[in-house]
């Protein structure tokens, strides 16, 4: 299948027909929760840093395809994304992997997120953690409406839910 199909889908299904299915890939994937995990913090940070700016009305927020932080569509300038062109691999020169036998290596979220030194991106050979090396505007893909609940004071509540955009 390909990425615009699942995309169609993911705009034409429910919003709890989504949050089913997100549910069922974070339980069989713990890279998978830990990224939906991360992403979900990241747009929920960034609406609640809108609601402490007690804007009248908040934009609709989306996450970037290249560097998977939130945006606002009116806010997004020709150079607001900093990201990677290439894809991230182990940096078996590391000396993070100086006890390590090369069999307990391996190039998923976990130990990605455990030892981000480790790692490396192809497109310009800087440790992960290292601000991307092209610049850009932020991308959107086939977005769909999802509630982050945010109510002023920090806590949530589906009573005081905003919509924002995030890529799926």
């Amino acid at each position: 299948m390909r990425e615009s199909d699942i995309l169609e889908l993911i705009q034409e299904a429910t919003d709890s027909e989504v949050r089913t299915v997100l549910a069922a890939l974070c339980a069989e994937s713990d890279d998978t929760a830990r990224k939906a995990s991360k992403l979900l913090g990241r747009l929920m940070d960034a609406a609640q840093a809108y609601e402490e700016r007690k804007q009248p009305a908040p934009p609709p927020l989306h996450i970037c395809l290249n560097c998977q932080k939130p945006f606002a569509e009116a806010e997004n300038t020709a150079q607001a994304c900093q990201y990677h062109t290439g894809v991230i691999v182990v940096d078996s020169d590391s000396e993070v992997w100086e006890d390590s036998d090369d069999h307990q290596i391996e190039n998923s979220e976990a130990m990605r997120e455990d030892f981000p030194e480790g790692f490396v991106w192809t497109c310009c050979w800087k440790v992960m953690e290292e601000p991307g090396c092209a610049h850009g505007a932020h991308r959107m893909g086939g977005a769909k409406k999802a509630v982050a609940p945010v109510e002023s004071g920090g806590e949530t509540s589906k009573k005081s839910a905003r919509y924002v955009k995030a890529v799926g």
